[in-house]
């Protein structure tokens, strides 16, 4: 029986591939990757794998050097690791096993924002199946039709950690797939012909798509104490931190806005009359500045500001130093939620070694601090010194390396658990819709494995 290409990756993370690796190869854009997939079609099963384009990837991943140095991290309390926080401070701080495995430029599961199913199943001849397991796990099988035998299929399992891509040869069909997934006592409904199971499954891929960002911004001031409530206080920042935030974005009038809100309040300003946006590639982020949401005296605790930002996987920390000692603690910040800090620090005067790319153009630091059960994510920081020259490279280098932030934590942290129990709960209810009428019974070939 023939492997089904991409599989493996997907549902048990292989050793590193060999070069040249599959992860190598640079998707710019949506328009690109479906460009790709199309010149697929036609080609025989043979085909190396480093023309699969469909397959879910599964990327390699570094780990964190125990006991590296962090002496450049700037801004940074240092005993933060004591506390269990990982510190990302230099090009050592974190293994480079796999520098030549994964392009550096790409996002973390670079395909997760590209609606396959719409686009490749919902309006061409596939087959649907619902699928039930000895131990309920809930699974939906689509697989297209291709009458080309010595070519392939294009398969979607959708299962309670989102759809997963996998090729299989154009001659087999569902009990293939039942084996290669070792599923438990199979029991299998085709409801390819049942009333709005397209829709169902394009909105289960709408859900599950990562297309929209929303960041935390705070401001620190030099000098200022390190305790939430005084973060969260501050009305407004220096001169150089507005600078920073009209290179994060575009500083938006919410009322009316009609893009990618992040939760903010378009309509009545009751979350502030501006705020930071901006599109990176194929994705919108709007960030949450706290110096412009809404600030009341009487609130004591500055719920409203950390109803938005206490919510963000990734914040960013604009910190001003009065002297070295001057750093911020991630340890003041209460929030679940909170898992990865990019702490920003303006730069006063350009070491002299260092040639500026543009005519008196600012200078920043940047550290990257993590919660413990967050892997490393690249691009990774380079060697020192660590310093970066307000240019659209570092623009860039920045809003990738935050988009993978989060796209990491929510995967290895066990806070954002939920997620798998809430995809769980609706595919369970998509699959009782379609089979409540239909006479379930084992594919020939699906006995459990």
């Amino acid at each position: 029986m023939p492997a089904a290409r991409g599989l493996k990756n997907a549902f048990t993370p292989p050793p590193p591939p060999p070069s040249p690796p599959p992860l190598a190869k640079m998707i710019y854009d949506s328009e690109h990757l479906r460009f790709l997939i199309e010149q697929m079609a036609g080609m025989p099963w043979t085909l190396p794998s480093l023309e699969d384009y469909w397959s879910t990837q599964m990327p390699p991943k570094e780990s964190w050097v125990q006991d590296a140095p962090i002496t450049d991290a700037v801004a940074v309390d240092r005993g933060c690791t004591s506390a269990g926080y990982r510190v990302e401070a230099n090009y050592w701080s974190v293994t480079h096993d796999h520098a030549h495995d994964v392009d550096e430029l790409t996002v973390v599961d670079p395909h997760r924002y590209f609606p396959f199913y719409q686009t490749f199943f919902a309006n061409t001849e596939h087959d649907n199946y619902c699928v039930k397991t000895q131990d309920g796990s809930p699974f939906i099988v689509s697989i297209e039709q291709n009458a080309n035998e010595e070519s392939f299929k294009k398969v979607i399992v959708w299962s309670k950690a989102g759809p997963t891509r996998v090729l299989i040869p154009a001659t087999e069909s569902i009990s293939y797939v039942s084996h290669l997934l070792k599923l438990d006592k199979p029991k299998f409904t085709k409801v390819t012909a049942s009333p709005g199971i397209v829709d169902d499954l394009s909105h289960l891929e709408q859900r599950s798509r990562l297309t929209t960002h929303k960041f935390g911004v705070l401001y620190i001031g030099p000098n200022q104490k390190n305790e939430e409530d005084t973060i969260f206080g501050n009305q407004h920042g220096s001169a150089l931190y507005d600078e920073f935030l009209d290179f994060l974005g575009d500083r938006i009038e919410l009322k009316g806005w009609t893009k990618f809100r992040g939760g903010l309040d378009v309509r009545d300003d009751t979350t502030g009359k501006h705020s930071v946006y901006t599109q990176f590639r194929d994705f919108e982020v709007m960030f949450h500045v706290c110096t412009l949401l809404p600030f009341q005296e009487c609130d004591r605790q500055k719920v409203e500001r950390k109803r938005h930002i206490g919510n963000d996987v990734v914040v960013l920390v604009f910190k001003e130093q009065a002297t070295p000692d001057d750093v911020f603690s991630p340890s003041v910040l209460t929030s679940h939620f909170n898992h990865c800090f990019f702490v920003v620090s303006p730069v006063a005067t350009p070491p002299s070694d260092t040639a500026s790319p543009a005519s008196k153009a600012q200078m920043y630091t940047l550290s990257v601090v993590t919660k413990q059960a967050v892997s490393p994510f690249h691009p990774f920081l380079p060697k020192p010194p660590v310093v970066f020259w307000k240019t659209p490279q570092f623009h860039e280098f920045l809003l990738l390396k935050m988009i993978n932030a989060e796209r990491t934590a929510i995967v290895d942290s066990p806070e954002f658990r939920g997620l798998m129990t809430a995809r769980s709960r609706t595919l369970t209810d998509v699959i009782q819709r379609h089979t409540s009428r239909r006479q379930e019974a084992p594919a020939s070939g699906a006995a459990s494995v």
